[in-house]
């Protein structure tokens, strides 16, 4: 597998880490009784909602990139199909909801 794969399959990862935290800010942010400490809050907002669309839009990027070569791509389909998903709905959500 080339430089290129390995980044992407750490940028898979990082990025399922990244759409949970955009979740649980999500339920930090609309619901009133789901008390966190304010130290959480901010690193599950800093994490969720910046960070996450910024790595899915670069691991999407990079798939794309990888794809459109021939080569072949070593992360599995529920990852990919999990970032595209999750980059959606956080568009959405920046779009029609925050």
């Amino acid at each position: 597998m080339n430089k290129l794969g390995y980044y992407l399959s750490f940028i898979s990862r990082l990025a399922i880490l990244c759409n949970i935290s955009f979740l649980l800010s999500l339920m930090v942010i609309f619901n009133p009784f789901f008390h966190t400490p304010e130290f959480l809050a901010s690193f599950f907002g800093a994490l969720g909602l910046q960070l996450a669309p910024f790595i899915n839009f670069v691991f999407i990027v990079l798939y794309l990139i990888l794809k459109a070569q021939g080569k072949i791509v070593n992360v599995p389909t529920w990852q990919i199909v999990n970032n595209l998903i999750a980059f959606l709905l956080e568009i959405l959500c920046f779009i029609f909801i925050i």
